[in-house]
């Protein structure tokens, strides 16, 4: 996970309270004003990734494509060196994306063995956390629904009703797999989540050998807009050429647009 870089009076202080937190072998009961301090910096930082342009990091994409792929495909396959071998293909808009996803085998799509990983992770489910107190802070805190609202509800959301509507123009229908992709960037709403409880609680995060690993999904949100899974070939989607929100609190999308022509643009 992304680490933010912290003064030196920072790192020192922060470091105080972590060993005196091993030391006594309590759980931090309380955050701190240096806690508050650092979520806020995660949020703003991840709020960025959420809102990225530009050209895509295809590689570190694809690893973290392959790498979750190869785990969902299942634990004997991947105890015995197997793993997903497929190819990828890279598409301007989620528009174009989409189309081609819908002619793809519906019953071969692995998003559905996603599904389940990825909602445990969403809701902090896999996390090994300090505190019950901490728990309910952080899954519920104002910043963690302002990104949600931003993020899923305004900008996945308002992306997701445009392509439909461009497919529903060319008479395509939306198969269920295909308009479910994994939300790529946008999944920085709770990734910032992990980061923070990672490098400021420390805080174990999930396994590396399964798809519940956060570090997979924060590389492919780093590196791209949506994207979808399937047993040949993954659907990948560039960054939108241009984001732009509004002055609101949270911010209110006001328009996406990719470098093909595709806008998502709330009604």
């Amino acid at each position: 996970m992304y680490r933010l870089p912290l003064s030196p009076d920072q790192e020192e202080q922060l470091l105080r309270i972590q060993v005196a937190v091993r030391l006594s072998r309590k759980e931090v009961s309380d955050f701190l004003p240096l806690h508050e301090q650092l979520l806020r910096r995660y949020r703003d930082y991840y709020f960025e990734v959420g809102s990225r342009t530009g050209a895509a990091d295809r590689e570190r994409a694809e690893r973290g494509v392959r790498a979750i792929a190869s785990t969902t495909i299942g634990r004997a396959a991947l105890e015995s060196g197997g793993g997903w071998a497929g190819d990828f293909e890279w598409y301007a808009s989620p528009a174009a994306a989409v189309e081609r996803a819908t002619g793809l085998p519906p019953a071969t799509s692995l998003n559905g063995r996603l599904t389940s990983g990825i909602d445990r992770l969403r809701r902090g489910g896999r996390l090994r956390w300090p505190s019950a107190k901490q728990d309910d802070f952080l899954c519920h805190h104002p910043m963690r629904r302002d990104l949600i609202a931003s993020l899923y509800g305004d900008l996945w959301r308002t992306t997701a009703s445009c392509v439909r509507e461009v497919l529903l123009r060319k008479n395509l229908s939306v198969v269920p797999d295909s308009e479910h992709a994994a939300l790529g960037q946008c999944e920085a709403c709770w990734l910032f989540l992990y980061a923070f409880v990672e490098h400021v609680l420390d805080v174990a995060l999930p396994d590396s050998r399964y798809a519940e690993n956060p570090h997979h999904w924060d590389d492919i949100a780093h590196s791209c807009f949506w994207w979808h899974a399937f047993e040949e070939v993954a659907v990948m989607c560039e960054h939108p050429r241009l984001i732009e929100w509004d002055d609101q609190d949270p911010p209110r999308l006001v328009r996406a647009e990719w470098s093909d022509g595709f806008v998502a643009q709330p009604l």
